[in-house]
């Protein structure tokens, strides 16, 4: 079960730590997803392909790996394409994994703070 929200730093090679309690849900292994009507990237475990992959779905998903440091390697395509791009004076950017149940999500800090502030105003 994915719960709670965890900011992490990504470095300038695109690589980023998955948090630890995400981590023993997933195992080595997961999907992401990069279909979906949110600026974010939504990761599930590879265990729920067969309920969440539909024909439609599957040209937008991709297999990751967790290295044994616990990190995974953002492709530099979808860091351009959801602006996850490390600030030059900085090496890096920060990103938020934001727990769903059943999956996450991984988004940009600044599009997720406008997201939480969204979701915080609804009644």
């Amino acid at each position: 079960m994915f719960i709670g929200t965890h900011t992490h730093k990504l470095d300038q090679k695109g690589r980023v730590s998955v948090p630890a309690p995400f981590r023993s849900a997933i195992g080595s292994d997961f999907l992401l997803s990069t279909r979906g009507d949110r600026a974010c990237l939504i990761g599930y475990p590879s265990s729920a392909a067969e309920r969440l992959v539909t024909e439609d779905t599957a040209p937008f998903v991709e297999a990751l790996h967790v290295d044994s440091d616990g990190r995974i390697l953002i492709k530099q395509k979808l860091r351009e394409k959801f602006l996850l791009a490390a600030d030059s004076a900085q090496n890096e950017a920060m990103v938020v994994f934001a727990g769903h149940m059943s999956y996450f999500s991984i988004w940009r800090k600044a599009d997720w703070e406008k997201e939480e502030e969204l979701l915080l105003s609804r009644p």
